[in-house]
């Protein structure tokens, strides 16, 4: 009960845009997804042209995320069968308002996936 009466924290937005993600700095983010401590609730990783190994680690990252509002994939060149994976680790995520996935691979498998989870 005392929880509910304690401060709100301010969200933090991380923009990685354009940049080189290296396997410890993905760690570090997943990390801080899933610790209570930090409050992100805007990640962007436009450009960033993820693989799909990363792109698993941020999925389990996001699994036990709570407060990610925003989140911006665009312009990755992702193509539906790696979506599939961030899709399952979405599907309990009842925060994230905003999905950007523009510019990608994307094909009509990833719209019934989309549909799926939107459900």
């Amino acid at each position: 009960m005392a929880s509910l009466f304690q401060p709100k924290r301010a969200g933090m937005a991380l923009n990685m845009r354009n940049s080189s993600i290296t396997k410890n700095c993905l760690t570090y983010i997943c990390n801080s997804l899933t610790n209570p401590t930090f409050y992100i609730t805007g990640l962007s990783f436009k450009f960033c042209y993820l693989e799909f190994d990363q792109l698993l680690q941020l999925a389990d990252g996001l699994r036990f995320n709570k407060s990610i509002i925003k989140l911006d994939l665009s312009n990755n060149a992702l193509k539906s069968c790696m979506v599939k994976f961030l899709f399952e680790s979405l599907l309990d995520n009842y925060c994230l308002a905003h999905l950007d996935m523009s510019g990608n691979n994307l094909d009509n498998e990833f719209a019934v996936d989309l549909a799926h989870l939107l459900e």
